[in-house]
């Protein structure tokens, strides 16, 4: 897996890879969408969560191939 950068900056017309991973945010993200449902619900079992975030993050960058 290629390490992609969700914020990359341009300097000097070459970008600069730097800071937060697609992956992180992707799955930030997923995680954010999946812990308002499993509040709504009453529940949640945080490791869980957190795997299947990274499971939809996954998901999505190999979507983007």
């Amino acid at each position: 897996m290629t390490t992609e950068y969700a914020f990359p900056h341009e300097n000097n017309h070459t970008y600069k890879m730097t800071g937060m991973k697609l992956r992180d945010y992707f799955a930030a993200k997923a995680m954010q969408a999946i812990a308002v449902e499993s509040l709504k619900q009453n529940f949640g079992d945080l490791k869980l969560l957190t795997k299947n975030a990274y499971h939809i993050a996954d998901a999505m960058m190999e979507a983007r191939k």
